[in-house]
Order: structure tokens, then sequence, then C-alpha cells
């Protein structure tokens, strides 16, 4: 509009290219404070106690870019990223390391299997599900119903992440295999601090989704991710690779 205000509008990378410019200045009103989740480092409580809605400050944190000048903002689940475009959610260093597991996906039953922090608790670090006649092939040979097959998951070093192998492992399309990352315990929420993208490591907390690289250094959101009771998040595994918990940097 001519003659009126010329705003400019911070919006993160993953938003670049659906800024427009605003024919109305608008302020928005802040989110309410809560000392409990004051950037802090040391002395921040453990998020087994964080209860949030993950989905409403995940969307009031894109309010806030759309109402600082920004016109209509399209799903952030479009884009496939660089790695260096996710702020990848990392273990405490205390955190006791997840180790690899091997096991039988059969195709006769459903599978279930925990990866679990080897603590007093077996705290769970990865939950894999996989429904009855989910393994289609492996190395280019079908599965019958009958028959299984031996899948590795091997946890990402320091961070909420993991690799499915073998490679040659084809899931059947539609089966809904599911990743579930719980990170109530140990996780680490400094990766936000500083973010110009996030208001606060709640924030952060309730934008993660599991994403899969499907190419080289380029990752996406799986399909159904989204959270899974208190402090998780789960997805649908669409083949073997690697998958990480993480948000738009």
């Amino acid at each position: 509009m001519p003659g009126g205000p010329q705003l400019q509008c911070p919006v993160p990378r993953f938003l670049e290219g659906y800024c427009e410019e605003a024919t109305t200045s608008v302020t928005p009103t802040p989110l309410p404070e809560n000392p409990q989740y004051r950037r802090g480092g040391a002395g921040s409580p453990p998020l087994a106690g964080l209860r949030i809605s993950r989905r409403r400050a995940f969307w009031a944190t894109v309010a806030l870019i759309a109402t600082a000048g920004c016109g209509d903002v399209v799903d952030p689940r479009l884009p496939v990223l660089a790695r260096s475009e996710l702020l990848i959610l990392r273990l405490q260093t205390s955190a006791p390391a997840p180790a690899t597991a091997t096991f039988s996906v059969a195709n006769a039953a459903a599978t279930v299997h925990v990866i679990v922090h080897d603590d007093q608790f077996n705290t769970p670090f990865l939950t894999l599900e996989f429904p009855a006649g989910c393994v289609e092939s492996v190395a280019g040979q079908s599965l019958g119903q009958g028959e299984s097959a031996s899948v590795t998951a091997a946890p990402t070093s320091g961070l909420y992440g993991f690799t499915l192998s073998p490679s040659s492992l084809i899931l059947t399309e539609g089966c809904s295999s599911t990743a579930k990352f719980s990170f109530g315990r140990y996780a680490d929420l400094s990766v936000a601090d500083g973010s110009s993208t996030y208001l606060d490591r709640a924030a952060y907390a309730a934008a993660l989704e599991l994403w899969r690289e499907t190419g080289p250094d380029r990752w996406k959101i799986v399909p159904q991710s989204g959270p899974s009771g208190n402090d998780a998040v789960e997805g649908n595994m669409e083949t073997s690779g690697s998958y990480l918990l993480a948000a738009p940097r």
C-alpha cells in the first residue's frame, strides 16, 4: 500500500520466501512467561515434570512470526532441509548411552523393541514398532508371512537419533511401522538457547518432530510425526536409513 509501513520480516530460514509485505502494523501479544522454563542451563528443572501443549506452543511461535509483519505462513512440514538447518535434540552429557540393538522382526506377528538408557530405571530412549506383515523384502528377497528379518537400530552418538539397517530393508508401504523417542529424562534443551526462532526451551520442545534423511544431507519430517504422550515424539518409519529428533533452526 503506497505510504503504508514498510515492515521487515525476520523469519527463520525454513519460512524464507513465504513472507509478504504487510499492509498494516500489528503489535504481537507476548506469551506469558513461565519462570520454570526460563533459560538458565544448569539448575533448569528436568523435563519429567514438563506439561505443555506441544502443538499450541509451536503454533504460538509461528503466530508471533506472522503478526510481526508477515503475510500467510505455509505449513513448515513442506521443506526438505539440510542437517545444518536443523536444531537436533542432544542428550545430556551425563546420560547413559543407549546401546545398538539387533533383533528379529517377524511378519507373522507384531514386533515391539525398546532401546533403553542403562540406568536403574531402564529409562526408554527409542521404541520401535513393526505391525505384522511389515517387512516386504531384504536384499531383494521377498519375505512371506511366516518369515522374519534381522534388523539393527544404532543410536546416534550424543543425539536423539538412530540409523535403521540393513540398507536393503524394504518396509511394506502403509504398514505404519513407528519410531518413538522418549526424551523427558535426558534431553539437553540448551541447543535452543539464543535461538531467534523459539521463544524459550519449551517452545523448542513443542516444535520437535521426527525427521528422516531422504538423500545426501536432505532431511524431511516423516508421516504422522507428532507428540505421543508427555515428552515423547513418534512418527512413521518409511524405510531403513537415518532418523533424527529435531526442529527447524
